[in-house]
Protein backbone atom coordinates (compact mmCIF):
# COMPACT_ATOMS: atom_id res chain seq x y z
CA UNK A 1 0.00 0.00 0.00
CA UNK A 2 1.26 3.74 -1.07
CA UNK A 3 2.19 5.25 2.14
CA UNK A 4 0.07 8.44 1.16
CA UNK A 5 -2.84 6.08 1.05
CA UNK A 6 -1.81 4.79 4.45
CA UNK A 7 -2.04 8.25 5.67
CA UNK A 8 -5.56 9.07 4.81
CA UNK A 9 -6.76 7.49 7.63
CA UNK A 10 -4.95 9.33 10.01
CA UNK A 11 -5.29 12.83 8.46
CA UNK A 12 -8.88 12.14 7.89
CA UNK A 13 -9.30 11.48 12.16
CA UNK A 14 -7.81 14.67 12.01
CA UNK A 15 -10.32 16.32 9.51
CA UNK A 16 -13.13 14.69 11.19
CA UNK A 17 -12.06 15.69 14.96
CA UNK A 18 -11.41 19.62 12.85
CA UNK A 19 -15.12 19.77 11.69
CA UNK A 20 -16.04 18.33 14.78
CA UNK A 21 -14.82 21.36 16.91
CA UNK A 22 -16.83 24.65 17.79
CA UNK A 23 -16.49 27.41 15.06
CA UNK A 24 -14.16 25.35 13.03
CA UNK A 25 -16.67 24.83 10.46
CA UNK A 26 -17.02 28.21 9.88
CA UNK A 27 -13.65 28.68 9.62
CA UNK A 28 -13.52 26.34 6.57
CA UNK A 29 -16.02 27.98 4.89
CA UNK A 30 -13.59 31.04 5.23
CA UNK A 31 -10.65 29.55 4.12
CA UNK A 32 -8.83 28.32 6.83
CA UNK A 33 -5.72 25.80 5.97
CA UNK A 34 -4.92 22.57 7.28
CA UNK A 35 -0.91 22.81 7.67
CA UNK A 36 1.92 20.30 6.95
CA UNK A 37 5.16 20.92 8.94
CA UNK A 38 7.31 18.90 6.86
CA UNK A 39 11.32 18.39 7.44
CA UNK A 40 12.67 20.03 3.83
CA UNK A 41 11.14 20.40 0.57
CA UNK A 42 14.49 19.56 -1.08
CA UNK A 43 14.35 16.04 -0.62
CA UNK A 44 11.93 13.66 -2.80
CA UNK A 45 10.51 11.34 0.01
CA UNK A 46 8.96 14.34 1.64
CA UNK A 47 7.83 16.05 -1.40
CA UNK A 48 5.58 12.98 -2.44
CA UNK A 49 4.75 12.60 1.10
CA UNK A 50 3.35 16.56 0.79
CA UNK A 51 1.40 15.61 -2.57
CA UNK A 52 -0.22 12.71 -0.43
CA UNK A 53 -1.14 15.16 2.52
CA UNK A 54 -2.30 17.82 -0.28
CA UNK A 55 -4.66 15.98 -1.97
CA UNK A 56 -6.01 14.08 1.41
CA UNK A 57 -7.03 17.72 2.52
CA UNK A 58 -8.10 19.53 -0.37
CA UNK A 59 -10.66 16.40 -0.82
CA UNK A 60 -12.43 17.25 2.10
CA UNK A 61 -12.47 21.15 1.37
CA UNK A 62 -9.42 22.70 3.00
CA UNK A 63 -7.21 24.41 2.19
CA UNK A 64 -3.26 23.74 2.32
CA UNK A 65 -0.01 24.99 2.85
CA UNK A 66 3.21 23.14 3.55
CA UNK A 67 5.78 24.63 5.67
CA UNK A 68 9.21 23.86 5.07
CA UNK A 69 11.50 23.30 8.05
CA UNK A 70 14.61 23.48 6.26
CA UNK A 71 15.76 20.71 8.81
CA UNK A 72 15.49 22.97 11.05
CA UNK A 73 13.70 21.66 14.22
CA UNK A 74 14.20 24.96 15.59
CA UNK A 75 12.58 26.44 12.45
CA UNK A 76 9.73 23.57 12.79
CA UNK A 77 8.97 24.88 16.13
CA UNK A 78 8.47 28.48 14.78
CA UNK A 79 6.03 27.21 12.17
CA UNK A 80 4.54 25.43 14.14
CA UNK A 81 3.82 28.45 16.42
CA UNK A 82 3.21 31.25 13.59
CA UNK A 83 0.28 28.77 11.87
CA UNK A 84 -0.97 28.23 15.58
CA UNK A 85 -0.62 32.19 16.38
CA UNK A 86 -3.02 32.72 12.93
CA UNK A 87 -5.37 29.84 14.09
CA UNK A 88 -5.43 27.34 11.22
CA UNK A 89 -7.85 24.60 11.45
CA UNK A 90 -5.47 21.18 12.09
CA UNK A 91 -1.26 20.63 11.89
CA UNK A 92 0.28 17.44 10.12
CA UNK A 93 3.86 17.43 11.01
CA UNK A 94 6.63 15.01 9.99
CA UNK A 95 9.17 15.68 12.68
CA UNK A 96 12.51 17.21 12.01
CA UNK A 97 14.10 15.50 14.83
CA UNK A 98 13.03 13.40 18.24
CA UNK A 99 12.35 17.19 19.49
CA UNK A 100 9.84 18.80 18.06
CA UNK A 101 6.56 16.46 17.71
CA UNK A 102 6.12 16.16 21.58
CA UNK A 103 6.19 20.26 21.37
CA UNK A 104 4.44 20.90 18.52
CA UNK A 105 1.54 18.26 19.79
CA UNK A 106 1.46 20.12 23.35
CA UNK A 107 1.14 23.03 21.83
CA UNK A 108 -1.36 22.38 19.54
CA UNK A 109 -3.75 20.68 22.16
CA UNK A 110 -3.17 24.11 24.49
CA UNK A 111 -4.60 25.85 21.47
CA UNK A 112 -7.13 23.10 21.02
CA UNK A 113 -6.12 22.76 17.97
CA UNK A 114 -6.15 18.83 16.23
CA UNK A 115 -2.91 17.80 15.28
CA UNK A 116 -1.67 14.46 13.76
CA UNK A 117 2.02 12.90 13.25
CA UNK A 118 2.69 11.86 9.53
CA UNK A 119 5.14 9.59 10.05
CA UNK A 120 5.86 6.92 12.90
CA UNK A 121 8.83 8.47 14.35
CA UNK A 122 11.98 10.41 13.62
CA UNK A 123 14.96 7.85 14.41
CA UNK A 124 14.01 5.40 10.96
CA UNK A 125 14.18 7.90 8.84
CA UNK A 126 17.65 9.31 10.56
CA UNK A 127 19.07 5.48 10.16
CA UNK A 128 17.68 5.72 6.25
CA UNK A 129 19.06 8.72 5.93
CA UNK A 130 22.67 7.30 7.19
CA UNK A 131 22.28 4.89 4.89
CA UNK A 132 21.51 6.58 1.80
CA UNK A 133 24.67 9.22 3.46
CA UNK A 134 26.69 6.08 3.05
CA UNK A 135 25.83 4.80 -0.42
CA UNK A 136 26.38 8.43 -2.21
CA UNK A 137 29.89 8.40 -0.47
CA UNK A 138 30.25 5.03 -2.13
CA UNK A 139 28.98 6.40 -5.24
CA UNK A 140 31.78 9.72 -5.13
CA UNK A 141 34.76 7.53 -3.68
CA UNK A 142 33.79 4.77 -6.72
CA UNK A 143 33.55 7.61 -9.29
CA UNK A 144 36.96 9.29 -8.01
CA UNK A 145 38.71 6.07 -8.78
CA UNK A 146 36.86 6.40 -12.14
CA UNK A 147 38.07 9.16 -13.25
CA UNK A 148 41.99 9.22 -11.67
CA UNK A 149 42.20 5.96 -13.51
CA UNK A 150 40.69 7.43 -17.17
CA UNK A 151 42.91 10.24 -16.30
CA UNK A 152 46.42 8.15 -15.52
CA UNK A 153 45.47 6.14 -18.92
CA UNK A 154 45.24 9.20 -20.95
CA UNK A 155 48.53 10.58 -19.70
CA UNK A 156 50.45 7.32 -19.69
CA UNK A 157 49.53 5.21 -21.98
CA UNK A 158 47.22 7.05 -24.86
CA UNK A 159 44.44 9.56 -25.42
CA UNK A 160 41.27 8.92 -24.24
CA UNK A 161 39.67 10.62 -27.60
CA UNK A 162 36.11 10.54 -28.13
CA UNK A 163 35.20 6.98 -28.27
CA UNK A 164 37.13 6.77 -24.24
CA UNK A 165 35.15 9.73 -22.89
CA UNK A 166 32.02 8.34 -23.95
CA UNK A 167 32.66 4.42 -22.73
CA UNK A 168 34.22 6.72 -19.92
CA UNK A 169 30.30 8.80 -19.14
CA UNK A 170 28.84 5.32 -19.44
CA UNK A 171 31.73 3.50 -16.62
CA UNK A 172 30.38 6.72 -14.83
CA UNK A 173 26.52 6.24 -14.92
CA UNK A 174 26.90 2.60 -14.29
CA UNK A 175 29.33 3.55 -11.38
CA UNK A 176 26.30 5.72 -10.48
CA UNK A 177 23.47 2.74 -10.43
CA UNK A 178 25.06 0.12 -9.06
CA UNK A 179 26.26 1.69 -5.67
CA UNK A 180 23.26 4.12 -5.90
CA UNK A 181 20.93 0.43 -5.63
CA UNK A 182 24.00 -1.33 -3.35
CA UNK A 183 23.75 -2.39 -1.06
CA UNK A 184 19.53 -2.06 -0.44
CA UNK A 185 18.32 -0.38 3.43
CA UNK A 186 18.61 -3.90 5.60
CA UNK A 187 15.05 -3.69 6.61
CA UNK A 188 14.76 -5.25 10.40
CA UNK A 189 13.06 -8.82 10.58
CA UNK A 190 11.20 -9.21 13.96
CA UNK A 191 13.79 -11.93 15.38
CA UNK A 192 16.59 -9.41 14.61
CA UNK A 193 14.99 -6.61 16.92
CA UNK A 194 15.56 -8.23 20.69
CA UNK A 195 19.50 -8.74 19.20
CA UNK A 196 19.32 -4.84 18.00
CA UNK A 197 22.63 -2.68 18.86
CA UNK A 198 20.82 -0.84 21.79
CA UNK A 199 21.73 2.33 20.40
CA UNK A 200 19.45 1.41 17.27
CA UNK A 201 16.84 -0.19 19.31
CA UNK A 202 14.56 2.36 18.88
CA UNK A 203 14.99 3.59 15.35
CA UNK A 204 14.83 -0.07 13.87
CA UNK A 205 11.40 -0.72 15.60
CA UNK A 206 10.30 2.16 14.22
CA UNK A 207 11.52 1.15 10.83
CA UNK A 208 9.34 -2.30 11.68
CA UNK A 209 6.48 -1.31 12.64
CA UNK A 210 6.59 1.00 9.16
CA UNK A 211 6.39 -1.80 7.36
CA UNK A 212 3.53 -3.52 9.91
CA UNK A 213 1.56 -0.39 9.92
CA UNK A 214 -0.86 -0.73 6.68
CA UNK A 215 -2.11 -4.12 8.11
CA UNK A 216 -3.21 -2.86 11.38
CA UNK A 217 -6.90 -1.09 11.92
CA UNK A 218 -7.08 2.47 11.75
CA UNK A 219 -7.53 3.24 15.45
CA UNK A 220 -4.05 1.01 16.17
CA UNK A 221 -2.00 2.81 13.21
CA UNK A 222 -2.62 6.11 15.44
CA UNK A 223 -1.73 4.49 18.20
CA UNK A 224 1.62 3.63 16.43
CA UNK A 225 1.96 6.75 15.28
CA UNK A 226 2.29 7.83 18.98
CA UNK A 227 4.18 4.88 20.05
CA UNK A 228 6.63 6.31 17.17
CA UNK A 229 6.77 10.15 19.04
CA UNK A 230 7.44 7.55 22.63
CA UNK A 231 10.39 6.30 21.06
CA UNK A 232 11.87 9.45 19.81
CA UNK A 233 12.13 10.82 23.48
CA UNK A 234 13.53 7.13 24.55
CA UNK A 235 16.09 7.32 21.74
CA UNK A 236 18.92 9.56 23.32
CA UNK A 237 18.27 8.08 26.58
CA UNK A 238 19.41 4.87 24.68
CA UNK A 239 23.25 6.36 23.35
CA UNK A 240 24.56 6.32 26.86
CA UNK A 241 22.30 3.98 28.68
CA UNK A 242 25.19 0.82 30.06
CA UNK A 243 23.90 -2.34 27.81
CA UNK A 244 24.57 -4.70 30.90
CA UNK A 245 22.46 -2.49 33.45
CA UNK A 246 18.80 -3.77 34.44
CA UNK A 247 17.26 -0.94 32.90
CA UNK A 248 18.94 -1.78 29.55
CA UNK A 249 17.69 -5.42 29.63
CA UNK A 250 13.87 -3.96 30.02
CA UNK A 251 13.72 -1.62 27.49
CA UNK A 252 15.24 -4.02 25.00
CA UNK A 253 12.54 -6.68 25.86
CA UNK A 254 9.66 -3.79 26.08
CA UNK A 255 10.67 -2.45 22.70
CA UNK A 256 12.49 -5.15 20.87
CA UNK A 257 9.99 -8.42 22.58
CA UNK A 258 6.77 -7.18 23.35
CA UNK A 259 6.06 -4.65 21.00
CA UNK A 260 6.72 -6.38 17.98
CA UNK A 261 5.41 -9.82 19.54
CA UNK A 262 1.89 -8.12 20.22
CA UNK A 263 1.58 -6.29 16.36
CA UNK A 264 2.85 -10.02 14.49
CA UNK A 265 0.62 -12.01 17.16
CA UNK A 266 -2.59 -9.80 16.25
CA UNK A 267 -1.79 -10.30 12.22
CA UNK A 268 -1.22 -14.12 12.59
CA UNK A 269 -5.04 -13.89 13.36
CA UNK A 270 -6.95 -14.62 10.26
CA UNK A 271 -8.49 -11.53 9.32
CA UNK A 272 -12.10 -12.66 9.52
CA UNK A 273 -12.16 -13.39 13.07
CA UNK A 274 -10.43 -10.19 14.32
CA UNK A 275 -13.71 -8.67 14.86
CA UNK A 276 -15.35 -12.14 16.78
CA UNK A 277 -15.52 -11.63 20.60
CA UNK A 278 -13.47 -14.05 22.35
CA UNK A 279 -13.37 -14.28 25.95
CA UNK A 280 -15.37 -10.96 26.11
CA UNK A 281 -13.05 -8.90 24.03
CA UNK A 282 -12.34 -9.01 20.59
CA UNK A 283 -8.69 -9.41 18.85
CA UNK A 284 -9.16 -5.79 17.63
CA UNK A 285 -9.77 -4.43 21.56
CA UNK A 286 -6.71 -6.29 22.51
CA UNK A 287 -4.47 -4.81 19.93
CA UNK A 288 -5.73 -1.47 21.17
CA UNK A 289 -5.37 -2.44 24.54
CA UNK A 290 -1.72 -3.26 24.81
CA UNK A 291 -0.91 -0.62 22.26
CA UNK A 292 -2.23 1.91 24.49
CA UNK A 293 -0.54 -0.22 27.28
CA UNK A 294 2.87 -0.31 25.37
CA UNK A 295 2.84 3.46 24.81
CA UNK A 296 2.34 4.37 28.21
CA UNK A 297 5.30 1.57 29.84
CA UNK A 298 7.74 3.20 26.66
CA UNK A 299 7.03 6.97 27.70
CA UNK A 300 7.62 6.25 31.22
CA UNK A 301 10.70 4.12 30.20
CA UNK A 302 12.24 7.30 28.89
CA UNK A 303 10.72 9.87 31.43
CA UNK A 304 12.45 7.42 33.98
CA UNK A 305 15.84 7.66 32.21
CA UNK A 306 15.33 11.21 31.83
CA UNK A 307 15.41 11.81 35.69
CA UNK A 308 18.25 10.96 36.71
CA UNK A 309 20.27 13.16 34.08
CA UNK A 310 17.08 16.19 35.27
CA UNK A 311 18.19 15.65 38.52
CA UNK A 312 21.98 16.17 38.03
CA UNK A 313 21.46 18.98 35.89
CA UNK A 314 19.23 20.57 39.74
CA UNK A 315 22.04 19.24 41.81
CA UNK A 316 24.60 21.30 39.29
CA UNK A 317 22.69 24.16 39.32
CA UNK A 318 22.22 24.32 43.04
CA UNK A 319 26.51 24.05 43.60
CA UNK A 320 26.38 26.67 41.24
CA UNK A 321 24.21 28.61 42.91
CA UNK A 322 26.00 28.05 46.69
CA UNK A 323 29.69 28.51 44.75
CA UNK A 324 29.35 31.87 43.11
CA UNK A 325 26.35 33.80 44.95
CA UNK A 326 28.08 32.58 48.44
CA UNK A 327 31.07 34.04 47.08
CA UNK A 328 29.00 37.25 45.71
CA UNK A 329 27.96 37.82 48.95
CA UNK A 330 31.47 37.24 51.02
CA UNK A 331 32.38 40.36 48.29
CA UNK A 332 29.50 42.40 49.52
CA UNK A 333 31.03 45.26 51.20
CA UNK A 334 30.20 45.29 54.76
CA UNK A 335 29.71 41.61 54.76
CA UNK A 336 30.39 39.37 58.25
Amino acid sequence: MERRTVLKLSIGALLGASTGLGGLRAAMAAGKDIVYLTPGLDLPFWRYLAKGVEATVKAQGYNFQALDSHNSAQTQLQNAQDAIARGVAGIVISPTDSSTAPSVLALAKRAKIPAVVADIGTKSVALRRQHLYKKLGRVLVAGGIVLIGAALFGALIKPLGFTGLLALMVLLIGVAVLFGKWPPFPEPRQADLPKADLKQLAGRTEIWLEAQRPALPAPARQLVDGIGVQLDLLAPQLQTLDAATPAAANIRKLVGEDLPELVAGYQRIPAGLRGEAHAGRTPDETLLGGLKMLEREIGDAARSLAAGEIDKLATRERYLQLKYQGLEADDTPGAG
